[in-house]
């Protein structure tokens, strides 16, 4: 029974062998298995991340190496692995891109989580370049972190572009040129700062809505399908607006729009760039009247010498036969009628010479002030009593060369059309006013700002007669044909249109210059520029001049409907060193002031102005600026804004046109007074 047990025991013990050698040779077949798999795993995985076009880095966060590095760091760093694999950070780069990536490295141990960071560093070869960082960490089983994974997106290209974009951008919303971008429907998705100086809106006023808000309805139709249609085939249009600004303000751009495509060609939107040539195009106007009166007068005043020819004829033959004949025959009626309408003709004539420069006439050096202080006695035969007629002369003689009947005839029009337009205005009203008609006289000195803006005016030293009433006024249409041969305002019968042509043409004849100022229902200025006589000229230049530049560091704030006008007043005091801020009228100067809050020494203001005058802003200004300085400025004389109760007497006060010195020695005055 032994031997039965011990055979028994040695069979169970050769099973359990069995068995133990069995699940001995499965774990082992496991275990190689389990070995393959990860090998397998792990090759796969490295070509995964070989594959992948962004470099992939693996590093032990004890000695700080690296474990793994991706075929894409290996191009990026242009390295073998037996140079990267167990290297530090500070073998493979260099001090400045190592040291950045380490202080990364210690921020992912020590909040043990994942960070982002945009960053420029530069690669071994020296190649600068931007990317995203991405830092992760990784654990063992137990939980332990060990690593630190990281990979590199490279945005160089994009960084680029985006500079390429913001300095595009930049370069547009600096840009003089007003720029605007719209979608496929024209609806407004973009403005520049220039366009919203020009046109007055600003920006929220004018996302989301249609140019067609500019429209002034100078255009036509037609005009505008032919912009629409060559844009919309994908063509450049080149052209010129008239359009209208918030304020209502008509204004000329030159215009170039074209479509933006996509890269499959495709139109997504519309753009324009835009230039204000409004400042150019009245010049040129101006230039082109100046020819057109230039033309006119060559081919009037030749007519009207042949006709003298013919008149001296007609007369001659009719007096004769007036004094060949008795009252009592009736050809002398009839002779007397010729006669009587050949002299008027002759008038006529005389006055088309006259215009075009070949009247006969006999200068002389005389004083300005004696001639019109005895004309304006003269003046009583003409003028109503209920017409206010003053005299403001400048001190001293003032000397000119100049035929004295001449100027009779240039100062008796314009007291003529300034009583008519008086008559007028009441007739309009029909209500009676204070009527009033101002001449003033002075010595003043043209530069070059003054020449820019009248095409035809020379520099230099001039005596400046200025007619002023209060009278209807005129618009801007009527004062561009006012010394236009026949052009009347008047009813028929009552005045030929060759009354304000005759003075340009006298004044022509005398390389004088003139100037007008109209505003409806405000009144008239017109202003002569006669040359100085030269050998009477006294040294009245250096009194216009400054001697020192007046240079200044205040800041000053204009107010000029005329855009013209202002720019010419911004560059002037800002080459002295003034800070400048400005507006279009007393409503837009009020809104700034008020909501940036700007703090000034001085403001300058046109006295006429739309939406709110120079006066009614001061009177809002002092409200919370009581102690402010304040200039006035208008085409109209102080005299005529005094005496017509626009504005207080004592004021300071600047009228157009000035020079930039004479603006400059007015600011610095003022500026100077107030601080003793």
């Amino acid at each position: 029974s032994i031997i039965k047990r011990n055979i028994k025991k040695r069979k169970e013990l050769e099973d359990e062998a069995s068995t133990r050698s069995i699940k001995l040779a499965e774990e082992t077949q496991k275990r190689e298995n389990l070995e393959k798999a990860y090998e397998i795993n792990m090759n796969f995985l490295a070509v995964v991340l070989d594959t992948i076009p962004i470099p992939v880095v693996a590093k032990d966060i004890k000695k700080s190496k690296y474990l793994f590095v991706n075929k894409s760091f290996k191009d990026y760093v242009k390295k073998n692995p037996h140079d990267i694999i167990g290297k530090t950070t500070y073998k493979v780069w260099n001090n400045e891109t190592a040291k950045v990536f380490e202080q990364l490295d210690r921020e992912v141990v020590d909040k043990k989580t994942t960070i982002i960071r945009e960053s420029d560093f530069s690669l071994p070869s020296g190649e600068r370049i931007f990317g995203m960082i991405t830092k992760s960490p990784f654990f063992d089983r137990d939980g332990d972190m060990v690593g630190i994974i990281s990979t590199f997106l490279d945005l160089t290209d994009r960084k680029k572009l985006e500079l390429e974009l913001s300095r595009l951008a930049s370069v547009i919303e600096q840009t003089s040129e007003h720029v605007i971008i719209t979608d496929m429907s024209g609806n407004i998705l973009y403005v520049n700062p220039a366009f919203t100086k020009v046109t007055g809106y600003k920006k929220d006023e004018i996302i989301g809505k249609n140019p067609r808000i500019l429209k002034s309805g100078k255009h036509s139709k037609e005009f505008y399908e032919e912009f629409w249609n060559t844009i919309m085939d994908g063509q450049v249009w080149k052209g010129e607006f008239i359009n209208k600004r918030k304020d209502g303000q008509e204004y000329y751009d030159q215009t170039i729009a074209f479509p933006i495509k996509n890269k499959d060609g495709d139109i997504i939107n519309f753009a324009a760039i835009k230039r204000d040539v409004t400042e150019s195009k009245i010049r040129e106007k101006r230039f082109a009247q100046m020819q057109k009166m230039e033309t006119i007068g060559r081919l009037v005043g030749g007519i009207a010498h042949d006709f003298n020819n013919l008149l001296t004829v007609i007369l001659g033959y009719s007096d004769f036969i007036v004094n060949a004949t008795g009252e009592s025959e009736p050809i002398y009626k009839y002779a007397s009628k010729i006669k009587g309408t050949g002299e008027k003709a002759r008038d006529l004539t005389s006055k088309l010479l006259a215009f075009g420069r070949r009247q006969i006439y006999k200068p002389e050096v005389m004083d300005i002030n004696k001639q019109i202080s005895e004309f304006l006695d003269m003046t009583k035969r003409i003028i109503p009593e209920n017409i206010e007629t003053n005299m403001v002369l400048s001190p001293g003689p003032l000397y000119i060369y100049a035929d004295p009947v001449q100027i009779e005839q240039i100062i008796m029009n314009f007291f003529v059309n300034a009583r008519d337009a008086l008559i007028e205005k009441e007739k309009k009203l029909n209500n009676s006013f204070k009527k009033k008609i101002t001449i003033e006289t002075s010595n003043i000195y043209l530069d070059s700002s003054y020449t820019e803006l009248h095409p035809g005016s020379k520099t230099g030293e001039f005596v400046l007669i200025s007619i002023t009433d209060n009278g209807i006024g005129m618009n801007k249409e009527i004062t561009d044909k006012i010394f236009e041969p026949f052009f009347t305002t008047k009813e028929e019968g009552h005045g030929t249109g060759m009354g304000l042509a005759t003075v340009y043409g006298i004044l022509k004849q005398n390389n004088a210059n003139i100037y007008v100022y109209s505003e409806p229902l405000q009144g008239t200025t017109f202003k002569v520029y006669w040359p100085i006589a030269k050998n009477k000229r006294k040294n009245t230049r250096k009194t216009m001049e400054v001697q020192k530049v007046l240079k200044g560091k205040e800041t000053i704030f204009i107010v000029e409907d005329n855009d013209g006008v202002r720019e010419f007043m911004k560059t002037s005091l800002g080459s002295l060193g003034y800070k400048i801020y400005d507006a279009k009228n007393g409503k837009e100067a009020l809104d700034i002031i008020l909501h940036k809050n700007i703090k000034f020494q001085l403001l300058i203001t046109d006295v006429i102005m739309p939406k709110m005058n120079g006066e009614e802003l001061v009177e809002k200004l002092k409200e919370f600026l009581p102690d402010v300085n304040i200039l006035f400025t208008s085409g109209y004389t102080y005299n005529h804004i005094v005496h017509s109760n626009i504005l207080k007497e004592g004021v300071d006060f600047l009228h157009k046109p000035f020079s930039g010195i004479e603006l400059a020695q007015k600011v610095r005055s003022i500026i100077d007074n107030a601080s003793l």
